[in-house]
């Protein structure tokens, strides 16, 4: 199979999952959503089984190119772009956040691939907290252990972003609305000088300037 099938097929199987669901979707839909036969599909990939690894690589390789991992921002506003970006990552691929808890019980691989990914997020977060707080930005911890614990309300606020938006049953990602979200767990932790640059970022969030 060339790598060109291989990518159909990896794009038409990410299509149907995020349209009905993995559960929802067999062997037989994906081979007719890429144009060939069953029997040449599950040649290369036997079940669903097989393809999720070759699925959730290419979801990985996607985060890299994002360099979301273990990340020293040199400004702010380039934390917030990649926030954004990030967010369109859970869109993209947002059947695996919809349903992640499921997914990681049936694959065992794909869950330490992902616990793995989840500590590298959070400490990107917390490079970007240091970041900002270094420039005056945020008030120093007012306890040990604090930006680590902002850290981890950032990264929950994310990654459960879309599951939250379709709970409440809006079928919009809420892009704009994800990076207020963000914005105002900082804002508590402001000093005089950071709420200007928050209102500076807010302006900028509502007029698309991150793009």
């Amino acid at each position: 199979m060339s790598k060109e099938t291989k990518h159909i097929i990896i794009q038409c199987a990410i299509k149907l999952f995020n349209e009905r669901g993995i559960k929802n979707v067999r062997v037989q839909d994906i081979a007719e959503a890429a144009g060939i036969s069953p029997g040449n599909l599950t040649y290369h990939y036997r079940t669903k089984k097989d393809l999720m690894p070759t699925i959730r690589r290419y979801m990985m390789k996607k985060l890299d190119t994002m360099a979301f991992g273990n990340r020293v921002f040199e400004d702010g506003l380039e934390g917030m772009k990649v926030v954004k970006g990030y967010l369109e990552y859970l869109q993209e691929f947002r059947f695996f956040y919809l349903d992640t808890l499921e997914i990681m019980r049936e694959y065992p691989e794909i869950r330490e691939t992902h616990h793995s990914q989840i500590k590298l997020e959070i400490k990107s977060i917390v490079n970007l907290i240091n970041y900002t707080q270094s420039k005056e930005y945020l008030m120093p911890e007012a306890f040990d252990g604090q930006f680590e614990a902002l850290a981890n309300q950032i990264w929950m606020t994310l990654h459960f972003w879309l599951l939250n938006r379709a709970i409440k049953g809006e079928k919009d990602p809420g892009i704009e609305e994800g990076l207020m979200a963000v914005a105002n767990l900082f804002y508590p932790h402001c000093t005089t000088f950071g709420r200007k640059k928050y209102a500076e970022l807010v302006d900028m969030i509502y007029s698309d300037a991150l793009v």
